[in-house]
């Protein structure tokens, strides 16, 4: 093929050719380069790389992760004794059952209340959970994705929130 070259558009319709051409193994190389070119001069410096799993927590954060189970064990078992050692009964709790219920607000003592009273089988867990601490103000927030099972079966899914706050070197939950 060859490179037919025109003054104007009215001399290559006078002509009716349509298409110039380059021969490919001339054409294709010298577009790569181009190509390699443009893109060296384009390209941001590269990302730094993100580490895919987060570092392990300190122990501070343990201590929180701890409690925020202990609360769900002590839920599990349905134990006023276990929520004692985890609850300050005083904190408040709001509860977000999936619709059609409507929310609940209650402290955490009527809630232990309610649900020693409760006959079916709960089993809470929470994973992934987020850990945010203010040392100055001696508090911390634990945010989690949670499952519930009721009787074995799925009940709701949903985020947990936990508030605590450290009395006496203990970290304790103030709210749910």
């Amino acid at each position: 093929m060859r490179l037919l070259t025109f003054q104007s558009l009215k001399d290559r319709d006078s002509k009716r050719m349509r298409f110039s051409c380059i021969y490919p193994r001339v054409i294709y190389p010298l577009f790569r380069r181009i190509c390699r070119v443009w893109w060296t001069i384009s390209s941001p410096e590269p990302l730094p790389m993100t580490p895919i799993c987060s570092p392990p927590p300190s122990p501070e954060e343990e201590a929180i992760i701890a409690v925020t189970h202990g609360f769900l064990a002590a839920l599990n078992a349905k134990s006023s004794a276990e929520f004692e050692k985890y609850c300050i009964r005083a904190g408040g709790m709001s509860l977000w059952p999936p619709p059609p219920m409507v929310p609940r607000f209650c402290t955490i003592g009527v809630f232990v209340e309610q649900i020693a009273n409760v006959q079916v089988e709960i089993d809470e867990r929470i994973w992934d959970p987020e850990v945010k601490v203010y040392e100055l103000g001696n508090m911390a927030a634990v945010w989690a994705p949670f499952r519930s099972k009721i009787n074995g079966v799925v009940n709701h899914v949903g985020v947990e929130l936990f508030v605590l706050h450290k009395l006496n070197g203990e970290w304790s939950d103030w709210a749910s």
